[in-house]
């Protein structure tokens, strides 16, 4: 019995020895209540100072002293601090990279103005041609269905024809790889090409990717036979996505994912009376069908998508583009 005591009594002093330090624990952990002693003061019922938005704003050697707490350029309601507000040198170092000779890290492409015109005006004229007697359209449709016909020497041409005649005027899919075994667009497309690589080489941030559009699209109108009479002339852009600087045993490299777009409005030009090449009709008889009512103009469009890596400064004929599909 009375060695039951002393264990109970043992007992009992652990537990207030146990509570006693657990109290002096907590009296020791405070955080302090003197705000002289925080940097940025999170209370913002009491203590705000609006003149430096709660920044420390002494002499410092860390990166905070890059931060500009000018009233005038500095949104206080922004608390995403270290990356909206920077030096001005800073801020001119990111405009100078936003752009480089026509691509920008801004802005995505645009149709060109005088296609989205030339489609508004399509719409318009369609069947409200009146200049040709039914015996001229008769013949000008005869035409236009051998050229559509002529599948074994002009596959392209036979088949935009073909679409066209169909007076639908829906978007024609324009197949790039095909397009491309031309030696003329592939040309076109390393030229454009080229002109994107020498930009994200300029623009990349080392330990970051960026995706860079061009600002206005190529104008190419040099394609011959077949395209010729299919495509013609044509516009495309280039845009780069994650690009990428990685080093490689000492030679500076880039990975990026680029997609090429090529867009073209197929119609005939009302003005050129002179015949085409592969039958006796004209651009301007080929042109009265549409404003007759016999076919509808149309928009041709196609893009690819290549994952490509390249040494700094190579010329894009050199590049394997690899088809992500």
């Amino acid at each position: 019995m009375f060695i039951k005591r002393i264990i109970i009594s043992f007992l009992i002093l652990t537990v207030l020895c146990i509570f006693s330090s657990c109290e002096n624990i907590n009296n020791t952990t405070d955080l302090p209540t003197d705000t002289d002693d925080l940097i940025v003061d999170t209370n913002t019922d009491n203590n705000t100072d609006s003149s430096t938005d709660n920044i420390d704003t002494a002499p410092s050697t860390d990166t905070n002293e890059n931060i500009n707490t000018d009233s005038s350029t500095t949104d206080s309601s922004n608390t995403d601090i270290g990356s909206d507000i920077t030096t001005d040198t800073a801020a001119d170092s990111e405009e100078s990279k936003a752009e480089y000779g026509n691509f920008t890290t801004l802005h995505k492409t645009i149709p060109s103005d005088d296609r989205m015109k030339q489609m508004r005006e399509s719409k318009a004229a369609f069947n409200t041609g009146t200049k040709y007697t039914p015996d001229e359209l008769r013949g000008t449709r005869l035409q236009a269905n051998i050229i559509a016909s002529a599948k074994m020497f002009f596959p392209n041409a036979s088949d935009f024809m073909d679409h066209y005649l169909e007076g639908k005027g829906e978007i024609y899919e324009l197949d790039i790889d095909d397009f491309l075994e031309n030696k003329t667009a592939r040309e076109n497309m390393i030229k454009d090409v080229n002109e994107a690589l020498r930009a994200a080489e300029n623009m990349v941030v080392s330990g970051e990717k960026i995706t860079i559009y061009q600002i206005e699209e190529s104008l190419h109108h040099n394609l011959t036979g077949d395209w010729k009479y299919s495509v013609g002339s044509y516009f495309a852009s280039v845009e780069l996505y994650d690009v990428k600087e990685i080093t490689w045993l000492g030679v500076t490299c880039y990975t990026a994912k680029l997609k090429y777009v090529v867009q073209d409005f197929y119609n005939w030009d009302a003005a050129d009376t002179n015949d085409i090449s592969i039958t006796t009709v004209s651009p301007a008889d080929l042109h009265q069908l549409h404003l007759n009512g016999e076919a509808q103009e149309f928009l041709t469009y196609g893009e690819e998508d290549y994952d490509i890596r390249w040494v700094k400064g190579v010329d894009a004929s050199t590049i394997k583009f690899n088809d992500k599909d």
